[in-house]
Order: C-alpha cells, then structure tokens, then sequence
C-alpha cells in the first residue's frame, strides 16, 4: 500500500462568472445578496465557491433579481455571450419596470438575459432567451400582450428598437420625440468676445448675476426667517396667553370642586340628619300603632258597652213610661174616688196586677 502524498500548496479556489450585474454595485453588498441564494465566499471578478456541487446547484437554480437586474450563475462569461449572440432564441420585450419581476410568473418558459433600464424612461427593455426558436417565434407572434394588467409588446431579437418610444420605424437619435439637435452652417464663425463660461456669458456677468441671485435668494430667505420669527412670536404669545387662561380655568376648577365637595359634606350631613328623623319617626309611628291598636281594642269595648247601656237605657224608659201610664191612670181614678183607701187597694192590685203580667208571675211575693 502507498502512502498517501503530503501536497503542501493551497487548492485553487473553484470560480464561476454571474451576471450582469451594473458597474456601480458594491461586489460586498451583492455577495450578501447572493449568499442566500448560492454558497458563495467573494466575488472578485467571478464568485468563489466552496465546491463543485455549490457551483453546480447555483447553475440549475433560476435567475435572482437583484439592482434591477436578473443575475444568472454561469461557469464562465463567455456561456452568457454566447446566449446574447444567439439571435433566433432572443425575443426583446418592453413593459413597465414595476413588472420585470413578475415576468417569470407571467410567461412561463425563459429567462431574462439582460434587461435594459438606462434607454429609457417610460419602459424597460429585457432580452428574453427562449430554450427553442419555435418558442421564440410564438412569442414574438404575440405583439403586444396584456395580462392581469401588464402590458407587454414582443419584438425579434435583431430588431432596431427606438429606445425613447419604442418603435421599430427608427432610431433613438431619429425620434421625434426628442428635441431636434441645431447645427450651424459652417461659414458661421463666433466673434471673439471676453472670456466666456461654458454658457457663452462672460464669467464677470456670470459672477455678477450670481452674486445678484445669492443677494436675492439671501434677501427672500431672511424676509421668511422674519415672517418665520413674527408667527413663532404670535405662537408665543398665543402660548402665554393660553397659559394664562389655563391658570385661571384651573383656580375656577379648583373652587368649583371645593364647593362641590362642601355641598356634598353637608348633604352628607343632612342625610345623616334625615336618616336619625327617620329613624325615630318610624320609633313612634310604631309606638303610635301599638297604641293605636289599644285605643281600637278600647273603642270596640267601648261601643260594646254603649250597645248594652242603650239597651238597658230602652228597658228602662219603657218600663218608666208603663209605670207613668199606670200612675196617671191610678191617680185620676184616685182623685174620682170617695174612698181614697179602697183606690188605693186597688191601684195596688192594679199595679201588681201589671207587673205580673210583665213578668209572669202569680203571687204579689214572686215580685
């Protein structure tokens, strides 16, 4: 068995190209951009992976959208110029730059090669790579195509696109949207004059007009400043007077709440008053009813004993009034008689007589 051999010089790094990524990007922040994506260490030019396998899993993964661009992970840059140069799969697009990140989504096949924000201001221009021609013409057949409210327009690969406006018939520098450029005959020549800015203003008058605008501008600036001091003053004063009146509401409030808490002390008071009145008020509405009750028992004897006395009063008249009847009887027959003793027998009798039949009895002893 060999022994295994001691190599003492550090592996080369494994690189991979990805891309386009703009100028002005700092590579540090797009390493952190891309580190989540892809197991990446530096970008010096290329990215440094730590494998094969990292470098082979970030070329199957899709492009990452980052500064406005799509980066793709490559083995090496030549992969994407050779793409670029591949016309017969190339379709440009133009759409709004709000939708270049839903592109994936909305057209299903390819990918971004490169997208274009710097042309123009109204819409971005992608290059759009299709696997095959076939897929790369239908779309081209679609023109202009909306969905779910993005617009889209199709061209060919090679087309000459106006990159103000968008349109085939001519180029950016033909276009009519763009203010035409003056050019001078060329028998016209400019007369010497002092020296000049880049402007055609001499740089005296330049400084002149300068100094006269700063004036201006230092003139309009402290006229704000005063207007800015006179409302932070009316502020101020407003503050104070605010201020005042707020002490005044408080010392209202405060003596308004001292009178409040005094009358309800003294409702308190008055409560407790009451409660006492009411307490003994009911004391002697109790002992009113207690005696009340007695007075009725006394009143119901009462009139029990006046019913009794009424009848016995009856009894008593009626026997009076017999008894005068009968006495009047007798003492008229008294004072017709000759013979008072034997009227007198018989009154008796007679008065014996009545009482027997008042009473039933039969003898004068039974009386």
């Amino acid at each position: 068995m060999t022994d295994l051999m001691i190599v003492d010089a550090q592996a080369s790094a494994i690189t991979g190209w990805v891309g386009p990524v703009p100028f002005s990007v700092d590579p540090q922040a797009t390493v952190a951009r891309l580190k989540p994506y892809y197991n990446v260490d530096a970008l010096l030019g290329h990215l440094s992976y730590k494998s094969q396998d990292d470098l082979a899993s970030a070329i199957n993964k899709p492009s990452t959208f980052f500064r406005g661009q799509d980066i793709h992970a490559m083995t090496d840059v030549k992969e994407w110029f050779n793409q670029r140069a591949d016309q017969a799969k190339n379709v440009q697009i133009l759409c709004a730059y709000n939708t270049i990140r839903q592109l994936p989504g909305l057209l299903a096949k390819g990918h971004a090669l490169l997208v274009d924000n710097c042309h123009a201001r109204s819409f971005s221009r992608i290059l759009w790579r299709y696997e095959s021609k076939e897929d790369a013409d239908a779309a081209v057949g679609l023109g202009e195509y909306a969905l779910n409210s993005h617009d889209l327009r199709f061209f060919p690969g090679t087309a000459k696109l106006c990159f103000s406006c968008g349109s085939l018939d001519h180029l950016r520098n033909a276009c009519p949207t763009r203010p035409p450029v003056k050019t001078l005959p060329p028998s016209f020549s400019f007369p010497a004059p002092a020296p000049a800015s880049a402007g055609g203003v001499s740089y005296a008058d330049a400084a002149k007009q300068a100094l006269n605008k700063v004036d201006s501008v230092e003139r309009d600036l402290r006229a704000e400043v005063a207007y800015l001091a006179g409302q932070v003053n009316d502020m101020k004063e407003q503050l104070a007077k605010f201020r005042a009146r707020q002490d005044e509401l408080l010392a209202a409030l405060k003596l308004a709440q001292d009178k409040v808490a005094k009358q309800v002390e003294e409702l308190d008071t008055c409560q407790e008053s009451l409660a006492s009145t009411v307490k003994g008020l009911s004391a002697s509405l109790e002992t009113l009813t207690t005696e009340l009750d007695a007075e009725s028992e006394m009143v119901a004897e009462l009139k029990a004993h006046k019913a009794r006395m009424s009848e016995w009063y009856m009894r008593v008249n009626r026997d009076l009034a017999i008894v005068e009847a009968d006495l009047a009887v007798v003492l008229d027959e008294l004072w017709q008689s000759k013979d008072f003793a034997a009227a007198l027998t018989a009154a008796q009798e007679l008065s014996w007589a009545h009482k027997a039949k008042k009473k039933g009895v039969l003898s004068p002893e039974d009386i």
